[in-house]
Parts: C-alpha cells; structure tokens; sequence
C-alpha cells in the first residue's frame, strides 16, 4: 500500500511464481519481524521471480536490503498450502502445516505438525564489500 497514493502497488522484491514462471505463486500467510525488518512469506509458490531461485513455499524478504532468503527445507519443513500457518515468537518462526513427504517427521499417520524455525540475523555488505553503506572501499 502507498499512502502518499492511497492505492496497491507491487512489492519491490518481486512476486513468487511457479517453476512455469507466468503462473503467479500464493502467498498463504504473512509475518513481519519489526525489529529485523523481515518479512516471512509461506504459501504455494516454487520460485522466487526476483532471482529466479527455486524456492517451495517459504522465504523471507529484508525489506532495507530489497532481498530474499529462500527457508525452505524439505527434510525439516511442512509442506507449503492453504492449510499452512505462521506465528511468530520470541523463540522463532512457528509453522503449522502438513510435513513433506520426505521430512524426517516420524509419523505418517498424523502428518500434520508444528516446525518451530530459529533465525540468525547476518549482517551483510554492501556493493563494494564493507558494512558503511557509503559505496566506496575499505
């Protein structure tokens, strides 16, 4: 949303798609870290449209950097659908949803669980390889 404008734009880092990049991906559930100033996305998308990096169904975009960091694991993650969802805690990014097939989640019978994520801020650098955002070297 722009509220000089009052309407919808596009988000800056781009959309998610499917590996058939004109087939838009859906964002299912939505969580903002404040303090980080990350945006953890989950939902039925394969691809992120920026990089064009597979990614199936959860990643979290900087929103100072304008990046994205692909989450998902196939071995340690749910599966992402309509049915996946998101809360998160002082502890870490909570996941609810349906394990991947092939998860190391134990129980088949009772395929759905909670995933309990724990994320590392890193600080990066910028274009000429020093922390001052100023754009130049050293």
């Amino acid at each position: 949303y722009k509220e000089d404008d009052e309407r919808l734009v596009a988000h800056p880092g781009g959309g998610l798609s499917f590996d058939d990049i004109a087939k838009d991906g859906v964002a299912t559930a939505l969580q903002f870290d404040s303090v980080n100033r990350i945006l953890y996305v989950m939902g039925s998308f394969e691809r992120l449209t920026q990089t064009g990096e597979h990614c199936a169904g959860l990643a979290a975009y900087d929103t100072d950097r304008g990046t994205w960091t692909c989450l998902a694991d196939k071995t340690h993650s749910v599966e992402p659908s309509s049915a996946g969802n998101m809360l998160l805690t002082e502890h870490g990014l909570l996941l609810a949803g349906k394990a991947e097939v092939n998860s190391t989640w134990t129980d088949p019978e009772r395929p759905y669980t909670v995933a309990l994520l724990t994320t590392k801020v890193v600080e990066g650098t910028d274009d000429d390889g020093d922390d001052d955002g100023d754009g130049g070297g050293g």
